[in-house]
């Protein structure tokens, strides 16, 4: 079974489940092991919709590549955290219909899917337009990501077009 990243629809709860540390502060694979198994025998279950890695920038940006894919937004129960946009390697944001459905998989929910194409806490919201816009506006100019018209439509003689014959090498 395999799922995408994508939210899938309005009403389903986002939960986010941290990768613990070591005393050391690195990831403790074992646990993180234990986790994945866990979730994955949800996802083979049908009780997680969608599902993303938390990687280089945090929660908000694994949010936002949620909400990018169809436009589902999210509320979030409280105001973004300092360590909103901190890498948490190992850590996964999952959508399901029900919390319950996680059973004993420690968990931290962090709001609700919307209608709303907007990620959005108490008194602020940001639409997924505008992070879309900033997203893909970045590297525009030197990369871009739309087709654009020729300024000039072909002329008669672009080798396309040209009724001449081309020039073909021979042996002599």
């Amino acid at each position: 079974e395999v799922i995408s990243a994508e939210f899938k629809k309005a009403g389903s709860t986002v939960v986010l489940i941290e990768a613990p540390r070591t005393s050391a502060f690195l990831p403790d694979l074992k646990v993180i092991r234990e986790q994945l198994q866990s979730i994955h025998a949800l996802i083979k279950s049908g009780k997680i919709l969608s599902a993303t890695a938390v990687r280089h920038g945090g929660v908000g940006h694994a949010l936002a590549r949620m909400i990018f894919g169809n436009g589902i937004g999210v509320a979030l129960i409280n105001a973004p955290a300092s360590d909103f946009f901190v890498p948490c390697y190992g850590s996964m944001l999952l959508e399901v219909n029900a919390i319950s459905d996680l059973g004993n998989l420690p968990h931290r929910v962090l709001g609700k899917t919307t209608v709303a194409a907007e990620i959005s806490w108490p008194r602020a919201a940001i639409s997924v337009e505008k992070m879309i816009a900033a997203h893909e506006g970045v590297l525009e100019s030197v990369f871009p990501t739309r087709a654009t018209e020729p300024e000039e439509t072909p002329s008669k003689t672009n080798p396309i077009n040209s009724t001449r014959l081309p020039f073909v090498a021979s042996n002599l």
